[in-house]
C-alpha cells in the first residue's frame, strides 16, 4: 500500500488526532469559536434584513431633539451614510444620538 506499513499509518492518525485537539484548545483559550460564532449570527442578521433592531425602526421610539435656530449648531458627517446632518435634526433613542435618514448612531 504505496510503501506505508501499518505502524506508520497508524502514527500518522496519531499524530492527526493530537494536532486537531491541540488547535481545539488553542481556539477555546483565545476564544476564536465564540467570535466566528458571533460574526456568523451579525452576517445572519444583516442578510435576514432584521438589523437595526425593531425598537429603533419604529418611530414611536424614536424622538426628534427640540428645534433651534437653523444656524445655531454646525452639522456633522454620518460616518454611514456620509450625510450632512444638523445637530438639530438628530433623532435619540435610549441617549445615543442617531441619523435622521440611516438611524445609525453619530460621532460627536
Amino acid at each position: 500500500m504505496l510503501g506505508f506499513d501499518e505502524n506508520q499509518i497508524i502514527g500518522i492518525v496519531i499524530v492527526i488526532a493530537v494536532l486537531l485537539f491541540i488547535r481545539e484548545i488553542i481556539c477555546w483559550y483565545w476564544k476564536i469559536n465564540h467570535g466566528i460564532a458571533l460574526l456568523t449570527e451579525i452576517r445572519d442578521l444583516l442578510k435576514t434584513g432584521s438589523y437595526p433592531p425593531k425598537e429603533i425602526e419604529n418611530e414611536e421610539n424614536i424622538k426628534a431633539e427640540p428645534s433651534e435656530s437653523s444656524d445655531s449648531k454646525p452639522k456633522m458627517p454620518c460616518d454611514r451614510c456620509e450625510s450632512l446632518v444638523s445637530v438639530k435634526n438628530l433623532k435619540t433613542y435610549n441617549g445615543k444620538q442617531l441619523c435622521p435618514s440611516c438611524l445609525r448612531k453619530v460621532k460627536k
